[in-house]
């Protein structure tokens, strides 16, 4: 039982730091509310899962490879930038819906579009790949319902925050959130030009 409250742990810790996700899904509780939020920490929790599929399967070497790495934080970095840009020119108010497919695909891009994710994966597999199957199944699934434990909590607590914020308030994290994107992927995009030319 410890065992597996430890890999539910790691998958909650894993999540929380500040990323582009997490990131999104804030902005899209703010203005939307708890479904909208969620649905973006959905399609994180999916391509982590997929991300996991591509390392068991034994792709985790050519994906570790620095000139394929370096295609996916420079594709990554110009897909945030892309993102952030959107979001300082778009004008978000609270009545402004976007539908489910596209924030569930947002958060699946997001997700699996961040190197940092995919090695804090390669990391995690490297510990557990030696371990019998239905372990590493279990672990796996421990692991995730973590990663979803921490999208609902998020949710649930920038949901529940709306209800006090200010139209101008989301307006100006709306921008802030868009900036913050930017600055995310021009770090991608330089960590990628870093790797391809050492």
């Amino acid at each position: 039982m410890e065992t597996w409250l430890g890999y539910f742990l790691l998958g909650f810790a894993l999540s929380t730091p500040i990323c582009p996700v997490n990131i999104e899904m804030i902005r899209q509780g703010a203005a939307n509310g708890f479904f909208y939020s969620w649905l973006v920490g959905l399609g994180d929790v999916i391509s982590n899962l997929l991300m996991i599929g591509i390392i068991f399967y034994g792709f985790s070497n050519w994906f570790s490879n620095p000139e394929y790495l370096s295609v996916i934080a420079i594709t990554s970095g110009c897909y945030l930038i892309y993102l952030g840009m959107t979001n300082l020119k778009a004008d978000l108010s609270i009545s402004q819906l976007i539908g489910p497919f596209i924030l569930l695909g947002k958060g699946f891009v997001l997700g699996l579009t961040n190197p940092i994710d995919f090695l804090s994966w390669l990391g995690v597999y490297s510990t557990i790949q030696h371990l019998p199957l239905s372990f590493f199944i279990t672990a796996v699934l421990y692991l995730l319902i973590g990663c979803g434990m921490w999208n609902l909590v998020l949710s649930l607590s920038v949901s529940w925050c709306r209800r006090y914020l200010k139209p101008e308030f989301i307006r100006k994290f709306h921008v802030v959130s868009g900036l913050i994107l930017c600055a995310y992927g021009i770090f991608f995009a330089w960590y990628g030009l870093k790797l391809l030319f050492e």
